[in-house]
């Protein structure tokens, strides 16, 4: 879904929205914070990053070539969204740094306290269903 990618969430009318979405039930299917599984997937979730970040010229470059393409999501405001998602390969950053921060990113998702009450209402919402 473009509209993620560029900043588009729709939770941001209900509540400042995490970095992204990784939910408590999630790390406890993967063994829980301190399991095997949920250090793979940071492992892995910040190589994936690491990628992106190397070759961020080129994303960018694809992404403004779309921006005439008449996707939905870059209808309004398609500078601001292109920028939004510039700013989030940091790449003010080293490779270290933005390692780091990625983490507080998974972190911050974690303890998000909106994404928390809001997947409780969808259990809610799913058990009536």
């Amino acid at each position: 879904d473009f509209g993620y990618i560029f900043g588009d969430d729709p939770k941001k009318k209900y509540v400042n929205p995490p970095p992204f979405r990784i939910t408590n039930s999630m790390v406890v299917a993967m063994g829980g914070q301190e399991g095997k599984y949920f250090a793979q997937f940071c492992k892995l979730a910040i190589e994936a990053y690491k990628q992106l970040r190397r070759n961020a010229v080129l994303i960018m470059s694809l992404l403004r070539l779309m921006k005439d393409a008449g996707i939905e999501a870059l209808q309004v405001n398609p500078d601001d969204k292109l920028r939004f998602v510039e700013e989030r390969f940091r790449l003010d950053l080293d490779d270290e740094s933005a390692e780091e921060e990625f983490l507080k990113l998974i972190s911050d998702s974690l303890s998000h306290v909106g994404i928390q009450v809001l997947e409780g209402f969808h259990n809610i919402a799913r058990a009536f269903r």
